[in-house]
């Protein structure tokens, strides 16, 4: 599903400028209209507006844009090893959105090396925390 792959997309590169300190680039990625923002709101809705659970994958892709407004804030306060460390809480409200949308074949698909984009010492931090 081409709505998946352009959320999937928008999530590793946000966390790559993240990684990468590209401040302009992850400014960019959380304040603008993604593109499956364009297709929820558009074709999305016409096609699947009525189907049951239509209306909980807007709900996760909107706190997936929190989220990303919220680690933006954090690296605009000079708190980007902060941001980093939430990366995982990140990848799973990600997670959660590719759980609304996709089948079963695409669930077991989702992110297979997300974590790739999280150095090592971030997950072992995340994780013992």
């Amino acid at each position: 599903m081409m709505a998946m792959e352009n959320h999937r997309h928008w999530t590793e590169e946000f966390a790559e400028a993240l990684n990468g300190n590209d401040i302009p680039r992850l400014a960019e990625l959380a304040n603008s209209r993604c593109r499956f923002q364009r297709w929820y709101q558009g074709i999305g809705s016409k096609q699947y507006g009525k189907l049951e659970g239509f209306n909980a994958v807007g709900q996760h892709h909107v706190k997936m844009h929190e989220l990303a407004s919220h680690l933006l804030t954090l690296v605009k306060h000079g708190g980007i090893d902060s941001a980093r460390l939430q990366l995982p809480g990140f990848f799973l409200a990600s997670d959660a959105l590719v759980e609304q949308i996709g089948t079963p074949r695409e669930r077991g698909r989702a992110y297979p090396s997300r974590l790739q984009a999280v150095p090592r010492i971030q997950r072992l931090a995340y994780h013992a925390g």
